[in-house]
């Protein structure tokens, strides 16, 4: 300061403004640089560039009207470049140290993202839009770098500590959470659940009133006072707590329809409800010296937004209406009585949006539309998918037993089955993040089927998945057509429901009529009647090429080699209830158990037990049994993914062996004699149709060799986990 003697007097004025204006900001100055040209090496903008190289390796550009290196222009750098070249450059360009010693003053009424893009296409060529904008000067400088391999201090983006942290005297680095123009087909490996919150406009225009210096607060509220229902869930900005109740928009000063380009990070409840709602409040902030009891903030209007709605997550652009007056109580719900509850209000209520006019409230400009807000969830709990969103509901609803969520008096049945096979319908990007949950609710249901044809419908669903996952990552498959995503799942993330008894030993007596049931009573709000067995539900599932097959129409000429000299039965998980099978005494063999409701009898009239504590068919036997009688698209998407119910198939079997203590016991005991029939029943199917294709005029090589080379490798598991003699013999 030239003026020594004003120094204390400027001092103390700074001190004062601070303590009573410092929680608020302002728009003042904005700048550009091009990372195209960081990554290029010239260090600086096109347009003004001045570059000095010293011994370090570092430059410095700084920003003029006019260049003193003659360069190519911005377009003709753009098309030299390849997005492989690009990348390479992002990890292997030179580091640079920037110093930028010019600004440009950031105009009140143009703050919308369409006049920042425009500027930023002037800053390109040299226009004479660029000398309406006032410079200021300043200084910036920048050290831009390659990222290190290794990151130390690091901060996830909702500031989680990532190795490798080592102590507390190291500055953090926060980590930014991409946001791709298209979303990434990965699953999500880790728990996030952020909403970003962009305010976008505010039009006071016609409201009565001075009030020109506006600021809007943001809350996220559990209930309706704003002072003790307010979540501390909002991140704080720079030199801010982490996390803070509530956060200020920047103030445009004298400005009574502002635009907005701040961006509140929240992070969300794992579980929300229809009392979550953002609460924002407009204030006008007084920035002149005044009386002594004016306030620094006059509150000007007030709404909200409520984010769950119908079970889901609300989110994309809303426009909503703004209240003169704080809201009525009782304005999250119709009626003004439950705001005393302490839970969530019961069925019928729902939660109101300002959309609905409130009894004797106030609105800004004739409950006109006035505030305009941008919501994006980055969430691995809220699939912001409408076909998976229904499907994990009733799901959820199975689970817990209550009224199936169903549309115009749909059965549930129908229901379920057109929620599963919808799954192949939903956007690549959900799809793909909610991936292993969706596997595991369809293989849930295909060992715990509500009813009859449930695993029908659960093993059909998870051959289109399959399929549509292999189609979408169709570039990540190797020589044998094995998608590396979902081997992936199989062999690190598969998880199994573990049977509550040890089952019959194979070839045991007890093995041919297993009590497999469900672990769960039906719910009597679900209306769901269970009146048949399995092959009664389904008899025409038997494909007519298992038909045409020799040796399946004569199961006789083989014996099974742990049947003690018994011809091995390979239509027994295809036989209706009460037919008999071959050399098995007269008594019929029982196929439907694991289907039947608590108080049917089972084969030889004694009643089967139901409930949580009750056998269960494990995962690998199901598995084999659907596939077996699967016909129509399920046995065509079954067999162009063979690879995938081959491996899962092994891979559940081992961890059942693991599970029941059986991966040291003799191989001949292993499985059960089920289990035998259908592996011959399913590779004689599979060998025939390799045959058939091979034989066809026009065989399809590549679908050909990756058939062969799936049952080829099954055939090699199963010399690890079964009886090698029975391997041989099939």
């Amino acid at each position: 300061m030239k003026d020594e003697r004003n120094r204390e007097k400027v001092r103390s004025s700074a001190v004062a403004a601070c303590e009573r204006l410092g929680r608020y900001r302002q728009p003042f100055a904005w700048t550009a640089i091009s990372l195209l040209n960081v990554v290029a090496g010239i260090g600086s903008l096109e347009r003004e560039a001045s570059i000095s190289s010293d011994s370090s390796g570092s430059s410095t550009g700084t920003l003029g009207r006019r260049g003193s290196v003659e360069r190519r222009s911005g377009s003709e750098k753009r098309n030299s470049w390849s997005s492989e070249d690009f990348s390479t450059a992002l990890d292997t360009f030179r580091p640079v140290t920037l110093t930028v010693n010019s600004f440009f003053k950031q105009e009140p009424d143009r703050l919308r993202e369409e006049d920042l893009f425009k500027f930023l296409a002037d800053l390109k060529r040299p226009s004479s839009a660029l000398k309406r904008l006032k410079c200021i000067p300043g200084a910036l400088r920048l050290d831009i770098s390659p990222c290190q391999e290794e990151v130390r201090y690091s901060l996830s983006p909702e500031l989680a500590r990532l190795n490798p942290y080592p102590d507390e005297k190291g500055r953090p680095t926060k980590e930014l959470l991409e946001f791709p123009c298209r979303d990434p087909l990965r699953p999500h490996y880790s728990f996030r659940n952020l909403l970003y919150l962009y305010p976008r406009s505010l039009n006071f225009a016609n409201r009565p009133g001075s009030a020109r210096n506006i600021a809007c607060r943001v809350q996220l509220l559990y209930g309706e006072d704003p002072d003790t229902c307010c979540l501390p869930v909002l991140f704080g900005k720079s030199s801010c707590p982490e996390i803070v109740t509530e956060v200020y928009t920047a103030v445009t000063y004298h400005n009574k329809s502002p635009d907005y380009q701040d961006e509140i990070k929240i992070k969300l409840p794992a579980k929300l409800t229809d009392r979550h709602h953002l609460f924002f409040t407009f204030y006008h902030i007084s920035c002149q010296r005044k009386m002594e009891h004016t306030p620094t903030e006059t509150p000007i209007g007030y709404t909200w937004f409520p984010l769950f709605h119908e079970g889901r997550l609300r989110s994309g652009d809303q426009s909503l209406q703004v209240l003169q007056e704080p809201p009525p109580a009782g304005y999250s719900f119709g009626d003004q009585s439950l705001q005393v509850l302490q839970e969530p209000p019961p069925a019928g209520y729902s939660f109101l949006s300002p959309s609905v006019h409130l009894p004797n409230a106030r609105w800004v400009d004739g409950h006109r539309p006035l505030f305009e807000i941008t919501l994006l969830p980055q969430s691995s709990i809220f699939p912001q998918d409408p076909h998976i969103e229904q499907f994990l509901d009733i799901c959820g609803a199975l689970e817990e037993g209550g009224r199936l969520p169903t549309a115009n008096g749909t059965d549930p049945e129908a229901e379920l089955r057109s929620r599963a096979l919808a799954l192949e319908l939903s956007a690549p990007g959900p799809l793909m993040g909610f991936l292993p949950p969706l596997l595991e609710c369809l293989l849930h249901l295909l060992v715990q089927p509500p009813w009859p044809c449930a695993s029908r419908d659960a093993f059909h669903a998870t051959a289109a998945l399959v399929h549509r996952v292999s189609t979408l990552l169709s570039d990540e498959e190797d020589q044998h057509g094995r998608n590396a995503l979902l081997a992936t799942w199989i062999h690190f993330q598969c998880g199994l429901p573990p049977a509550t008894e040890p089952y019959p030993a194979l070839g045991s007596p007890t093995a041919e009529c297993p009590t497999a049931t469900l672990g769960r009573h039906p719910s009597s709000n679900t209306a769901v009647r269970w009146t048949m067995g399995r092959s009664s539900s389904q008899p025409d599932l038997v494909t007519a090429s298992l038909l045409e097959d020799s040796d399946v129409q004569q199961p006789h000429v083989a014996a099974s080699p742990h049947s003690g000299g018994r011809p091995l039965d390979r239509t027994a998980s295809m036989r209706p209830q009460g037919c008999m099978a071959p050399h098995s005494g007269g008594r019929p063999l029982d196929r439907t158990a694991s289907m039947r409701p608590q108080g049917c009898m089972a084969a030889g009239g004694q009643p089967m037990v139901q409930g949580p504590g009750a056998w269960r068919r494990p995962l690998h036997e199901e598995l084999l049994l659907q596939w077996v009688v699967a016909s129509g698209a399920a046995r065509e998407l079954a067999l162009a993914h063979s690879w995938f119910f081959l491996e899962l198939l092994v891979h559940s079997a081992t961890l059942h062996l693991a599970a029941t203590g059986r991966l040291h016991a003799p191989r001949t005991t292993r499985f059960s004699q089920r289990f035998a029939d259908d592996i011959i029943t399913l590779v004689g199917s599979l060998t025939t149709e390799v045959v058939a294709r091979s034989c066809s005029d026009a065989p399809e090589s590549r679908p050909l060799q990756q058939l062969n080379s799936s049952l080829a490798f099954f055939m090699r598991d199963l010399l690890s986990i079964m009886d090698r003699g029975f391997v041989f013999q099939l």
